[in-house]
């Protein structure tokens, strides 16, 4: 007669233990490991998807011939008139006075010099006036103030003298720069002052404040804007971003970061902004310094896009903004958001192990 076992076998015992039901300590430790991808994949949903673009500010440093922009805040773009003749356009030139012909030739027609006008208080230019600051090699500086619509480009103030009428209503005016002086800080030979020409020294700083674009690309089959005929020689852009912000300041304060990536602009290109047509656009706020040969930029904008348009056959914009990586690696917010979401990981996974007694294997266990 054969005995029966007192007990399963080994087996039998393991493949019981695999069919039975988890304990419930396990079953929880299994929840909370799961629980640990959620903060992993909320804070990628939203770096994604959810975060609102950064609000960024670009810092433009340019040297340039020219600069043309319109006017958006005349009480910020206030120009000394201390030592600038002042051409009224809207007058007609002089006429031209031919010499006689001498032994069978004539000399070419001789032009006189326009009438120019003295004003030593500022100039406040109207809203959406155009300025131009031109300077070119040794030539004096320019300053050209135009509107379309006849209307006066802006008010004479703070003047020792009462401006003309002229001046009052003249919608194009030309501001030359009296150039004496020039190079007396460097103890070279100056220019002698012309008699005539109008007392005071001119403004070593110009304002900007309005809309413009940078530079005009050149093209081989003459496709540029022509919006502005200055050359851009050499400049870069560096771009601040606002931080990320989850609730509202009462004091209107905002974190802002460096996205570290300074962008050198090709020589001859143009700096625009680019934005939808129905866009808002930004004004360029900042001055112009009158240099030796040209004119240097400081200028920022609240533009969330720029576009370099390089020189070259085909004007293709390219884009400067703040991407998604940028973002990422540099908002403090978004860092954050990161260590909050591996804190949690790590806290949902040493939650799992201990409740479920620990695990022998490594890795992430479910």
């Amino acid at each position: 007669m054969n005995a029966e076992p007192k007990g399963r076998a080994p087996w039998a015992r393991s493949r019981a233990s695999k069919s039975a039901k988890p304990g419930p300590k396990r079953g929880l430790a299994r929840a909370l490991k799961w629980l640990s991808i959620v903060p992993i994949l909320g804070a990628g949903l939203y770096a994604l998807f959810l975060a609102p673009s950064p609000v960024s500010v670009s810092i433009v440093n340019a040297t340039v011939e020219s600069f043309t922009f319109e006017v958006s805040s005349p009480e910020l773009t206030k120009i000394p008139l201390a030592g600038f003749n002042i051409v009224n356009g809207d007058e007609p030139p002089p006429p031209a006075v031919v010499a006689p012909i001498i032994k069978g030739r004539s000399k070419k027609p001789t032009v006189m010099a326009a009438n120019f006008y003295c004003y030593t208080g500022i100039l406040i230019p109207a809203y959406a006036t155009r300025i131009t600051y031109t300077r070119f090699g040794d030539a004096p500086v320019d300053i050209t103030l135009e509107r379309s619509d006849g209307l006066p480009v802006g008010t004479f103030e703070a003047g020792t003298q009462e401006a003309s009428t002229s001046l009052k209503s003249a919608s194009r005016l030309k501001l030359t720069a009296v150039n004496k002086d020039d190079k007396s800080s460097k103890g070279e030979k100056t220019s002698e002052k012309a008699a005539d020409d109008c007392d005071g020294r001119p403004a070593p700083r110009l304002p900007v404040y309005g809309f413009g674009d940078l530079g005009s690309e050149t093209s081989p089959t003459g496709q540029s804007s022509n919006k502005n005929l200055g050359t851009l020689i050499e400049g870069t852009v560096d771009v601040l971003a606002h931080a990320v912000q989850f609730r509202s300041n009462a004091n209107g304060s905002s974190n802002v970061y460096s996205t570290n990536n300074q962008t050198i602009l090709p020589p001859g290109s143009r700096l625009v902004q680019f934005k939808p047509e129905e866009g808002q656009k930004q004004p360029w706020i900042g001055f112009a310094v009158i240099g030796d040969s040209s004119i240097e930029l400081h200028v920022t904008s609240d533009a969330k896009r720029l576009a370099i348009i390089r020189p070259g056959q085909e004007a293709r914009p390219e884009i400067l903004s703040v991407g998604l990586l940028a973002q990422v690696a540099n908002d403090p917010i978004f860092a954050a958001v990161q260590i909050f979401g591996a804190l949690m990981f790590s806290v949902f996974q040493i939650l799992g192990a201990f409740v479920g007694g620990g695990t022998t294997r490594r890795g992430f266990n479910l």
